[in-house]
């Protein structure tokens, strides 16, 4: 019985290829050959570039509301989308018949995906964003054919459609910015307009107690101080009269304002009170008023009648009624008390006035 001898697989391969090398190198030179007759027989494929430079205008609405958003490059991406869209791409294919020959067999789809294989764009930042200035950034489109005559009229077509949809959304942004300022300036306004309000409601609530007023309110307090103690010392002087300090013909220092005496001491008496109260209070003062009235009243009367009668009759009058000229100085003392009431009300709210003006200084630093 024969035996069989298992042969390795390795010594297999090598008897085949001692067998059969000469017809394996025979084909891999025949295609090898025709590749590169195919290869040298194909007309030499051409390229060409344009560059294109974008520069940021101004401030975006996104970068105004995030202040972290590079407006520019954002508006390239979108403008590159839409010049690589199907329809723009359609666009340039027929208006220079490219792919001619892959019209007939080829889906539209298969010939746009064809040409965008063929475009390249190159996108580059030339200058960084600085303070006072914007970025910049450089886009290279290229194009390749086999026709040299076509390569760089396509390129150009497709840099004018770059820039064309740059300016259309470049405008649209402008836009959109213009009415996102004037949107800005009126809600500024008003709120602005809203404070201004509640400054002038809390103003007209607290009238009198504002801080430019404490200037005013400082003087008044002292000139309402000036008449109380101007009060106090007619009082004391009409109390001195009354108990029998001061004779009823008394010096020109004696008490102002005493309307229980008549004639020519009464009108001398009064001019006095008046020269004393002009060095204070203004013309229009309802006591100057008074004052000018009853001296004209006064010396109306004593025109119509003798000045030496009048003296003797005024003495005689006045020691033969000591009760009538008491219950006179009676009623003057219940009226300087009672002017010395409302002067001490007045003293008492404007000091509160004046504590508060502080309070009020802080509450008004609050609208600031």
């Amino acid at each position: 019985m024969a035996e069989i001898e298992k042969i390795p697989m390795i010594d297999r391969a090598v008897d085949q290829w001692r067998r059969r090398k000469w017809l394996l190198i025979v084909c891999f030179l025949s295609v090898f050959t025709v590749a590169v007759c195919l290869i040298a027989a194909l007309p030499p494929l051409h390229r060409a570039s344009t560059t294109i430079l974008f520069t940021q205008d101004d401030i975006a609405e996104s970068l105004l509301k995030t202040g972290a958003t590079n407006e520019l490059e954002l508006r390239l991406g979108a403008v590159q989308q839409a010049v690589m869209s199907r329809t723009q791409l359609q666009e340039v294919i027929d208006a220079f018949d490219l792919y001619a020959p892959m019209k007939g067999g080829a889906s539209p789809e298969s010939i746009i995906n064809r040409f965008r294989k063929d475009i390249r764009i190159d996108q580059q930042a030339s200058t960084e964003p600085q303070w006072g200035q914007h970025s910049t950034y450089a886009i290279t489109i290229s194009y390749q054919d086999w026709n040299p005559e076509r390569v760089a009229p396509v390129a150009n077509e497709l840099a004018a459609r770059f820039k064309a949809e740059n300016e259309r959304i470049r405008t649209g942004q402008a836009v959109r910015k213009t009415e996102f300022v004037r949107e800005e300036l009126a809600a500024a306004k008003a709120r602005f307009e809203a404070e201004e309000r509640r400054i002038n409601d809390f103003k007209n609530a607290h009238m009198g107690e504002l801080p430019e007023q404490q200037a005013f309110n400082m003087s008044t307090l002292e000139r309402l101080n000036s008449e109380l103690r101007l009060n106090g010392e007619r009082q004391v002087h009409l109390l001195e009269r009354r108990d029998g300090a001061l004779p009823l013909a008394g010096e020109s220092g004696a008490a102002k304002g005493v309307t229980g005496l008549t004639g020519i001491r009464r009108l001398e008496w009064l001019k006095r009170d008046l020269a004393e109260r002009e060095t204070r209070l203004t013309a229009n003062h309802p006591d100057i008023i008074r004052l000018k009235a009853e001296i004209d009243s006064l010396t109306r009367e004593l025109a119509m009648t003798d000045a030496g009668d009048e003296v003797q009759g005024a003495r005689q009058r006045d020691s033969q009624r000591p009760r009538q000229d008491s219950t006179d100085l009676e009623g003057e003392l219940r009226a300087l008390r009672r002017e010395e009431a409302s002067l001490r009300a007045a003293i008492a709210s404007l000091v509160r006035t004046l504590e508060g003006t502080p309070r009020i200084e802080q509450e008004l630093a609050r609208f600031a």
